[in-house]
Protein backbone atom coordinates (compact mmCIF):
# COMPACT_ATOMS: atom_id res chain seq x y z
CA UNK A 1 0.00 0.00 0.00
CA UNK A 2 1.39 2.90 -0.95
CA UNK A 3 1.82 6.41 1.34
CA UNK A 4 1.12 4.72 4.07
CA UNK A 5 3.72 4.52 6.82
CA UNK A 6 4.51 2.09 9.00
CA UNK A 7 4.75 0.55 5.40
CA UNK A 8 1.85 -2.25 4.99
CA UNK A 9 2.99 -4.68 2.11
CA UNK A 10 2.54 -8.22 1.35
CA UNK A 11 4.77 -10.98 -0.49
CA UNK A 12 3.49 -13.58 -2.65
CA UNK A 13 4.33 -15.78 -5.18
CA UNK A 14 2.01 -16.29 -8.12
CA UNK A 15 2.31 -18.26 -11.68
CA UNK A 16 3.12 -15.60 -14.58
CA UNK A 17 0.41 -16.85 -16.09
CA UNK A 18 -2.12 -15.30 -14.05
CA UNK A 19 -3.96 -12.32 -15.66
CA UNK A 20 -4.41 -9.38 -13.98
CA UNK A 21 -8.19 -10.05 -13.49
CA UNK A 22 -7.36 -13.35 -11.51
CA UNK A 23 -4.75 -11.61 -9.83
CA UNK A 24 -7.35 -8.98 -8.53
CA UNK A 25 -10.03 -11.61 -7.60
CA UNK A 26 -8.25 -14.36 -6.08
CA UNK A 27 -5.72 -12.66 -4.79
CA UNK A 28 -4.88 -8.77 -3.97
CA UNK A 29 -8.81 -8.34 -3.21
CA UNK A 30 -8.35 -11.80 0.12
CA UNK A 31 -4.71 -10.67 1.11
CA UNK A 32 -5.85 -7.03 1.52
CA UNK A 33 -9.74 -7.84 2.48
CA UNK A 34 -11.26 -5.76 -0.52
CA UNK A 35 -14.85 -6.91 -1.50
CA UNK A 36 -15.04 -8.01 -5.10
CA UNK A 37 -17.62 -6.23 -7.16
CA UNK A 38 -17.84 -3.69 -4.28
CA UNK A 39 -15.33 -0.63 -6.04
CA UNK A 40 -13.79 -0.38 -8.95
CA UNK A 41 -10.02 -1.28 -9.76
CA UNK A 42 -7.20 -0.49 -12.80
CA UNK A 43 -3.72 -1.84 -13.04
CA UNK A 44 -1.62 0.99 -14.40
CA UNK A 45 1.46 0.38 -16.17
CA UNK A 46 3.99 3.37 -16.95
CA UNK A 47 4.63 3.47 -20.55
CA UNK A 48 6.30 6.66 -21.88
CA UNK A 49 6.98 9.97 -19.55
CA UNK A 50 3.73 10.98 -17.72
CA UNK A 51 1.84 8.35 -19.45
CA UNK A 52 0.58 5.05 -18.65
CA UNK A 53 -1.52 2.05 -19.99
CA UNK A 54 -4.46 1.18 -17.92
CA UNK A 55 -6.13 -2.69 -17.72
CA UNK A 56 -9.39 -3.21 -16.10
CA UNK A 57 -12.39 -4.89 -16.44
CA UNK A 58 -14.35 -3.93 -19.39
CA UNK A 59 -17.21 -3.06 -17.84
CA UNK A 60 -17.51 -1.62 -14.33
CA UNK A 61 -20.40 -1.63 -12.66
CA UNK A 62 -19.45 -0.20 -8.86
CA UNK A 63 -20.49 3.95 -8.05
CA UNK A 64 -17.02 4.45 -8.02
CA UNK A 65 -16.49 3.90 -11.94
CA UNK A 66 -17.17 7.32 -13.12
CA UNK A 67 -13.63 8.28 -11.68
CA UNK A 68 -12.25 6.07 -14.41
CA UNK A 69 -13.27 8.73 -16.84
CA UNK A 70 -10.87 11.37 -14.62
CA UNK A 71 -7.91 9.03 -15.28
CA UNK A 72 -7.75 9.86 -18.79
CA UNK A 73 -5.87 6.31 -19.57
CA UNK A 74 -7.31 4.16 -22.15
CA UNK A 75 -8.00 0.82 -20.79
CA UNK A 76 -7.34 -2.57 -22.07
CA UNK A 77 -9.50 -5.51 -20.58
CA UNK A 78 -7.31 -7.28 -17.99
CA UNK A 79 -8.27 -10.70 -18.33
CA UNK A 80 -6.44 -10.59 -21.74
CA UNK A 81 -3.14 -9.26 -20.02
CA UNK A 82 -1.00 -11.49 -17.96
CA UNK A 83 1.72 -11.16 -15.22
CA UNK A 84 4.27 -12.57 -17.54
CA UNK A 85 3.55 -9.83 -20.09
CA UNK A 86 3.92 -6.99 -18.14
CA UNK A 87 6.59 -8.09 -15.44
CA UNK A 88 9.39 -10.02 -16.96
CA UNK A 89 12.79 -8.91 -14.96
CA UNK A 90 13.23 -8.41 -11.55
CA UNK A 91 12.75 -4.79 -10.39
CA UNK A 92 9.60 -4.28 -13.30
CA UNK A 93 7.14 -2.66 -11.39
CA UNK A 94 2.60 -1.73 -12.09
CA UNK A 95 0.59 0.21 -10.32
CA UNK A 96 -2.68 -0.90 -8.84
CA UNK A 97 -5.41 1.43 -7.91
CA UNK A 98 -8.16 0.21 -5.83
CA UNK A 99 -11.25 1.84 -5.23
CA UNK A 100 -11.12 4.87 -8.13
CA UNK A 101 -12.52 6.90 -5.45
CA UNK A 102 -10.57 7.08 -2.54
CA UNK A 103 -8.18 5.30 -4.54
CA UNK A 104 -5.86 2.95 -2.57
CA UNK A 105 -2.76 2.89 -4.59
CA UNK A 106 -0.28 -0.17 -4.56
CA UNK A 107 3.27 -0.98 -6.04
CA UNK A 108 3.17 -3.88 -7.49
CA UNK A 109 7.03 -5.31 -7.88
CA UNK A 110 8.54 -8.40 -9.36
CA UNK A 111 11.13 -9.30 -6.71
CA UNK A 112 12.82 -12.66 -8.12
CA UNK A 113 11.27 -15.35 -10.53
CA UNK A 114 11.22 -19.42 -9.58
CA UNK A 115 11.55 -21.61 -12.27
CA UNK A 116 9.56 -25.06 -11.73
CA UNK A 117 11.35 -28.24 -13.40
CA UNK A 118 8.58 -29.67 -16.28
Amino acid sequence: LTGIYPRIYRKIRVPARFSLRVLHEKILCIIFGYKQNFHSYIFLKPHRKNKNIAFGPDVMISPDSLHKICLKEFCIDDRSVFLVDLLQHRGDQLRYIYDLGDQFHHTITLESIYFVPA
